[in-house]
Order: structure tokens, then sequence, then C-alpha cells
């Protein structure tokens, strides 16, 4: 019974896959852009709290600078 299941998952997923392929072939643009702008995102935020602590960590020079 349990591999009549397995099997007839397989032909689901093939089922399914060959399905969505034409939809996630339409969508996969707007997937990299997401992709792309999240990684952006990401890097910009951890280059802003690597500035910001780094900025913490110098304030006293920028008191003594001024």
């Amino acid at each position: 019974m349990e591999s009549l299941m397995k099997k007839h998952k397989k032909l689901l997923i093939f089922i399914c896959a060959s399905f969505l392929s034409p939809i996630i072939k339409s969508f996969i643009p707007f997937i990299t852009i997401i992709l792309f702008m999240t990684i952006l995102f990401n890097l910009a935020k951890l280059i802003f709290f690597n500035i910001k602590s780094h900025l913490k960590k110098s304030s006293y020079y920028f008191i003594i600078f001024f």
C-alpha cells in the first residue's frame, strides 16, 4: 500500500510540476527581482548596522574632533 502511495505521490508531483511550470516560468523574473531586492535590502541593513555600531564605538572620537 505504501509503495503504491509513493508511486502515486511521484506521479502527483510530476503532474503538479508540469501544470505549474508555465506559471512558474511567468513568475521567474518577478521572483528574481524580489530575491535581488531582498538581498540588496539585507546588505544595506547589514552595512547600515555596521556603520551605526561603528559610530557608537567611535562616537567619542567625533566629539573630540568637533
